[in-house]
């Protein structure tokens, strides 16, 4: 056996299940719109990603690859606890990374001169695939069954709200989703006394009044019990959610599948430019290792053959 590519194929199984372990740890943290805290995920995804397109373009022990990559997602599914969803999410990443595999190898065995972005184009993003999946099974099996049922997963909120913003700005003048309801108000109905009235000055019981009334009617437009505490970002959250639940009706049962998968669309996003930076990291990390001789260009003979009159 190669050492060099049973040097691989572990580094395939460790990164994997590293990479599932990162990314199970953010899911359950509950801390998306931090995205400082997707940077040891991401990270640990580009090694599995390289090291996984790696084995699949080089590897000469197809045993050895199939083990690999099949070691890796189950060792994946041990950090979430068993159910027939979980199970049916192992099963459906591992038909779509083998397929990834199967796709990268065929086509790199099937070029006298390889071209490397026609070759990974072939499995890469069936390979995103895959871990989106997983991660979409881990968030489904730790949150979206334990928590209260919504529509609109938190995750996917959390990371498009910042780019929101500017659109609800329009509807609602200053908002900002890290601000309180009560702070929102307040600013709005400071802009609204010195911009209709020319008032710089109000005293503070009058305007704690204000904010108050603003909130009741806030409160009785929406149909939604506001404190006036919770961030604005949570009342635009829970509102998205109500109206889902409300258009839904009586298949309201199905939510946490709905939000799983929505989840999985928001993962999917992520992973497009993910993906093409990998296809550049590729292409540096097998320039890197022909510069240390740890892979070499070899001249072989190919016996072709050929219809003829």
């Amino acid at each position: 056996m190669n050492l060099k590519e049973l040097i691989i194929a572990v580094l395939v199984v460790v990164s994997g299940v590293l990479n599932a372990y990162l990314w199970k740890q953010l899911i359950f943290s509950g801390s998306y719109s931090d995205l400082a805290l997707f940077s040891l995920p991401i990270a640990s995804l580009f090694l599995f990603v390289v090291s996984f397109a790696m084995l699949a373009m080089l590897g000469e022990n197809v045993l050895l690859g199939l083990f690999a990559v099949i070691a890796a997602f189950i060792g994946s599914f041990f950090f979430v606890k068993a159910s027939t969803a979980v199970l049916s999410g192992l099963l459906l990443t591992l038909v779509i990374a083998l397929w990834a595999f199967r796709g990268i190898r065929k086509e790199a065995k099937s070029q006298n001169i390889p071209q490397m972005n026609r070759v990974l184009r072939q499995g890469l993003p069936l390979f995103f695939t895959a871990v989106a999946v997983m991660i979409s099974v881990f968030y489904f099996s730790g949150i979206a069954i334990s928590e209260p049922q919504t529509f609109v997963p938190k995750a996917a909120f959390e990371l498009t709200i910042p780019y929101l913003e500017g659109v609800l700005q329009n509807i609602l003048p200053g908002f900002k989703a890290s601000l309180s309801v009560n702070e929102l108000l307040r600013k709005n109905a400071e802009e609204q006394l010195e911009g209709e009235l020319g008032l710089k000055s109000v005293p503070e019981e009058q305007l704690k009044k204000l904010v108050e009334e603003q909130r009741r009617a806030l409160e009785q437009g929406l149909g939604l019990k506001i404190s006036g505490e919770e961030r604005a970002g949570d009342l635009i959250y829970s509102l998205a959610n109500q109206k889902a639940e409300d258009f839904l009706g009586p298949y309201k049962r199905y939510i946490p599948y709905l939000s799983a998968f929505g989840f999985f669309l928001a993962i999917k996003v992520l992973t497009f430019p993910l993906y093409l930076i990998s296809l550049a990291l590729v292409w540096l990390t097998v320039k890197l290792l022909l510069a240390f001789e740890f892979i070499k260009r070899e001249t072989v003979s190919v016996e072709v053959e050929k219809l003829s009159l």
